[in-house]
């Protein structure tokens, strides 16, 4: 339900099916029924898709994963989501660093600086589950942000997971 308020008829549509995992079949969206059905409190839409199907690979009732493109941007500055779900231990983090960034509010993000936890304030775009568009910010190709902590068991000390952007 949260999801079809922007499948809209002409999205591009991948998707792949059991019975031929490997393979990434293409089509468009043809039609969002609006007659939803409810089960266990879960509303979900019928959509219909065109899709090529000169070989017969694909029959009626075959359980599909599918994704709609439903926006798109190229050669953007992205992170990874875990970047954006990231929050240091106070232990960790620089008390005097201030947060980057030219507009609040914002995400919060941290990159590594000379070993010190540098907080980021940046403004977010649109996101495939994995990463997000970076609009604004103090950030650059390159950086390294930190995207989760683990703990070093014989000292008290953390050491950080980076991700290069």
């Amino acid at each position: 339900e949260a999801d079809i308020g922007v499948v809209k008829v002409g999205l591009p549509v991948r998707f792949s099916v059991d019975a031929f995992a490997d393979r990434q079949f293409k089509g468009t969206v043809k039609q969002v029924r609006l007659n939803p059905t409810i089960q266990q409190n879960v509303v979900s839409y019928n959509v219909v898709v065109a899709a090529d199907n000169a070989e017969g690979t694909l029959m009626p009732g075959m359980t599909a994963r599918v994704s709609v493109t439903a926006n798109q941007r190229d050669n953007v500055l992205r992170v990874p989501n875990a970047a954006l779900r990231f929050k240091p231990k106070d232990s960790n983090s620089n008390p005097d660093a201030k947060p980057q960034g030219r507009r609040e509010p914002g995400v919060k993000v941290y990159k590594l600086v000379n070993q010190q936890l540098q907080p980021v304030i940046i403004k977010i775009g649109i996101s495939d589950n994995t990463y997000t568009e970076i609009v604004d910010g103090d950030l650059k190709e390159g950086d390294k942000l930190v995207t989760r902590e683990n703990a070093v068991k014989d000292d008290k000390a953390s050491t950080f997971r980076l991700r290069a952007m």
